[in-house]
């Protein structure tokens, strides 16, 4: 008799249900939560009294009934009005409700009736909510069964399901500096989601932010496998929100929280249009500006120099910094976009002159550079004298270090050549002590002595024009003293004396 009570009631709900696939958003309708059927189940759970009710969800203006589940059992309550509903976003729950009855069909669950296919979608909600092993259920009878192999059919189906995500990944791990516009940086994001075929991007919070494809267009929706650049200011801390919505067909699950203790106790699904939102907080570091350090000095003391002024021009030779003075350490400090730049002396203090060179700034990276420029005293009058002395001592010093080189090389060349000088020199010598001797006897022919001494210095010429390649010397030292003798005795008139030629 139990089971006909069951089958009568089945039938009755089955007609009132008739219109639950008509579905329109719930939040504004007047409804109300209302037991529609309360009896013992052909199964028991452990120490659990073996009864259950069934609820609905009634439209009071068009009576449209859909399944109220509970989502725990001690929760349950026989009626509610009015409802205060709002979506309801357990995941668990939800795709339960996907693959149970109200969604499904009585014969999709392979069920004979309505409650038995209510049945079987409430246990499935208890087994999630409240950690229950379906094994533990002990079972009466084929009816009982059947409500169980539904539940274990809906468990599987939802434990299939794929829940909805969308994650961001860096597609760069460090913020660069945007090409088109160097006061900004950017990171690229790919956007990775699961049953989200499109949606839209939204900056919720930041300051000067854009959100750009790679062609610099705004960009305002997303699909899956989506790549767009996040661009914000280069020097600016803050943090970023930006929120991801999407919509999808689907179910829509409400529930309603009882106000008293703020605790969910019912749901209520229907098919729909999913409207799903998520939000990340993204932290921006501002970025390092590049830290030019300019050191000025005097280059003999090496002391700092105070009161210089400097320019920093672009590589376009725009000015980008001026009037930039050396303090007491002769230092100058400043930051600087990403770039390369120039640096130019634009005046000077008491006697010192500019210096003219134009020194590079490589400042493409977030580090200090720094730069020592070198100025030197101005000359006066007199040491610019002193200093053209200097210059020719120093020229003629290199004329005559460039001679004893030559010298050097000429006399290296040949050793053989160095044998004939020596030679030479000994001759040279030789006829010196000669003419000695020859004034010590106090010749008395005058004339005869100065062609003695023409004799000696043609000898000396001839002697002084040797030079080059080693031969055997036709006459010695001793033949050109006898030579000379037979001469000066028998003749005034002196032919000239045969040498130690080649």
């Amino acid at each position: 008799m139990k089971y006909k009570v069951i089958s009568v009631f089945s039938i009755i709900i089955m007609i009132i249900s008739i219109f639950n696939m008509s579905y329109a958003s719930l939040i504004d309708e007047n409804l109300i939560i209302m037991a529609v059927w309360n009896s013992s189940i052909p199964y028991t759970y452990k120490q659990e009294e073996p009864m259950a009710v069934k609820r609905d969800c009634k439209n009071r203006d068009t009576g449209e009934l859909r399944p109220a589940y509970t989502l725990k059992k001690s929760d349950a309550r026989h009626s509610v009005y009015p409802l205060q509903l709002e979506i309801y976003q357990n995941e668990d729950v939800k795709n339960i409700l996907k693959h149970g009855y109200g969604i499904k069909t009585v014969e999709e669950l392979q069920c004979n009736n309505e409650v038995e296919a209510f049945l079987a979608t409430q246990e499935a909600i208890y087994i999630v909510m409240e950690k229950r092993n379906i094994q533990d259920y002990v079972i009466n009878n084929e009816e009982g069964q059947r409500i169980l192999n539904a539940t274990s059919k809906i468990l599987e189906d939802a434990a299939k399901e794929q829940k909805n995500s969308i994650e961001l990944i860096e597609n760069n791990s460090e913020w660069k500096e945007y090409e088109k516009d160097n006061t900004y940086q950017y990171k690229e994001y790919k956007v990775k989601s699961t049953n989200v075929e499109s949606g839209t991007i939204k900056i919720e919070k930041g300051e000067n932010v854009k959100i750009l494809d790679n062609n610099g267009n705004e960009k305002y929706e997303f699909l899956n496998n989506d790549t767009f650049l996040l661009v914000v200011p280069k020097y600016e801390k803050q943090q970023v929100k930006l929120k991801f919505s999407y919509e999808k067909e689907g179910i829509l699950v409400y529930t309603h929280k009882e106000t008293e203790n703020l605790q969910d106790i019912y749901v209520v699904a229907e098919n729909g249009i999913e409207k799903i939102e998520k939000e990340f907080n993204i932290n921006i570091e501002a970025m390092k500006k590049p830290k030019i350090e300019i050191t000025n000095i005097d280059r003999q003391k090496q002391t700092p120099i105070q009161g210089n002024t400097f320019s920093i021009l672009n590589k376009d030779n725009n000015i980008v910094a001026e009037n930039l003075i050396t303090n007491e350490e002769g230092k100058i400090t400043l930051e600087l976009e990403n770039g390369i730049y120039y640096l130019k002396q634009n005046s000077v203090v008491n006697d010192y002159t500019i210096n003219k060179g134009i020194i590079e700034i490589d400042a493409q990276e977030a580090k200090t550079v720094k730069i020592t420029v070198e100025n030197d005293i101005a000359k006066t009058q007199e040491s610019t004298n002193i200093d053209k002395e200097i210059h020719v001592i120093e020229e003629n010093k290199n004329i005559i270090e460039n001679n004893i080189k030559e010298v050097s090389n000429i006399t290296n060349t040949n050793l053989n050549k160095e044998i004939i000088n020596q030679t030479n020199e000994t001759n040279l010598h030789n006829v010196n002590n000669f003419i000695n001797t020859i004034n010590r006897k106090n010749v008395e022919n005058i004339e005869k002595e100065n062609v003695y001494n023409n004799v000696i210095e043609e000898l000396n010429i001839q002697n002084r024009k040797i030079t080059g390649e080693n031969e055997e010397l036709k006459m010695t030292r001793q033949d050109y003293i006898n030579y000379i003798d037979m001469v000066m005795l028998n003749s005034t008139k002196v032919p000239i004396l045969p040498v130690a030629s080649r």
